[in-house]
């Protein structure tokens, strides 16, 4: 048993009722028979989230920005030059008799040179606004789940009786 708490030792249940009759005044802010609607508050505290979750990971993107590691890397391309082998005949009969020859080039391709260019890469993917997007998500969510939870564990509590 708690002793000292309500000034005497005896009874729980006295000190919930007082416990409860305190957040109902105090966090609860409504009148005794109404209610807020759970999706109301759901959504107020995604949108919090959502604010905090957005600001603090811009502002962790922008000031990262500087930690940033730029890598260069050569990379050889070939210089192809075509070049005729030879080509092939067809042949093909017509309506009045005659035929028709078609030549079909065989052609190769050989590598005459190469040349270099520098492919310029950033360790980091995300710029900073995909970044706040990521974290109003984020912050949106994880503000629904905990003010849901707030939500049912306030009416449980100023329900039970």
């Amino acid at each position: 048993m708690i002793q000292g708490v309500s000034g005497s030792g005896g009874d729980n249940s006295d000190f919930i009722k007082k416990a409860r009759g305190w957040l109902h005044e105090n966090v609860g802010g409504e009148e005794s028979g109404q209610k807020s609607d759970f999706g109301k508050t759901v959504a107020m505290g995604a949108g919090f989230g959502a604010a905090i979750g957005g600001v603090g990971a811009m502002a962790k993107s922008a000031l990262d920005g500087d930690k940033v590691e730029i890598t260069k890397t050569e990379v050889k391309h070939p210089i192809m030059k075509d070049r005729l082998e030879g080509y092939d005949q067809h042949a093909d009969p017509m309506q009045d008799g005659k035929w028709s020859l078609k030549f079909t080039p065989t052609v190769r391709q050989e590598q005459v040179g190469d040349y270099t260019t520098t492919d310029v890469k950033a360790t980091s993917q995300m710029g900073i606004f995909l970044t706040g997007v990521v974290g109003m998500t984020i912050g949106a969510i994880g503000g629904g789940i905990i003010a849901a939870g707030v939500k049912v564990l306030r009416d449980f509590i100023l329900n039970r009786e």
